[in-house]
């Protein structure tokens, strides 16, 4: 299994659900910059290239609920998940 880690800022408000059996969880995306030098940032820029990641993640339990309650758009945040 894949191990990874991502540090950057929630796109939107996290979606807290819960699924039949009464599990809670939280559905939310963050950009992640990508690593440029200045030069190759300005260039992706002008050439209309994404400079960030947009990645989409999902917690459950205790750590959707922590998420749900304490996070918002903008808010920096880091993971570590598989």
């Amino acid at each position: 299994m894949n191990n990874c880690c991502f540090a950057g800022r929630l796109t939107s408000d996290p979606k807290l659900s819960s699924t039949m059996n009464g599990d809670v969880n939280v559905k939310f995306a963050i950009a992640v910059d990508r690593r440029h030098g200045r030069k190759q940032k300005d260039a992706a820029r002008e050439a209309n290239r994404p400079t960030a990641d947009f990645i989409p993640c999902s917690a459950w339990k205790g750590a959707a609920t922590t998420i749900a309650n304490y996070c918002k758009k903008g808010d920096k945040i880091t993971l570590t998940g598989s």
